[in-house]
């Protein structure tokens, strides 16, 4: 599979439009097998792993990689997907929130949720093994995915607050 985004142009071609298409072409037989009107204003596709996501509006949506239709939707934004779990991390739309929440990616029902500040914005992420990722924000977490168990060693990791510039802007 590619996924192609496409932006209109002015009529002079000198700059873009928000508009657009999200079109999923099947490499093997160059077909299209779906596509998607944009507005890339405020819409966004992430593919992360093997799933696919539309975030429109303050909404997440799982796309069928294969029709693109809607598996199921959410209020949350996705940081982070693991296809051996079928397990999503994800924040409420909010900079300042900290509610991390992890949900089962064939339903998007909430698995379990903690408090995981990210004021100084995560600066990688790991998958240590089938089990545990380790995120780096603000030091070093260590989360169980299933159940959401977790250490921490703390250690500032940037000099930047993310939640102050974004609010700023």
């Amino acid at each position: 599979h590619f996924l192609l985004q496409l932006r209109e142009t002015d009529r002079k071609g000198t700059s873009f439009k928000n508009k657009g298409t999200c079109i999923m072409m099947d490499l093997n037989d160059k077909h299209v097998k779906w596509e998607k009107e944009m507005d890339y204003g405020s819409d966004e596709i992430k593919k992360l792993g093997k799933h696919l996501f539309l975030t429109k509006k303050n909404k997440t949506y799982a796309l069928d990689p294969e029709t693109g239709n809607e598996l199921w939707n959410m209020k949350n934004d996705v940081y982070f997907a693991d296809t051996i779990s079928r397990i999503a991390l994800c924040y409420p739309f909010s900079p300042t929130s900290n509610k991390l929440i992890a949900v089962n990616l064939n339903t998007g029902k909430e698995l379990w949720n903690k408090k995981l500040d990210r004021t100084l914005g995560w600066n990688n992420v790991y998958l240590y093994n089938d089990s545990l990722i380790l995120i780096s924000v603000n030091g070093l977490n260590g989360i169980n995915l299933a159940t959401g168990n977790s250490w921490k060693y703390e250690a500032k990791t940037t000099r930047q607050d993310i939640g102050k510039l974004v609010a700023k802007n």
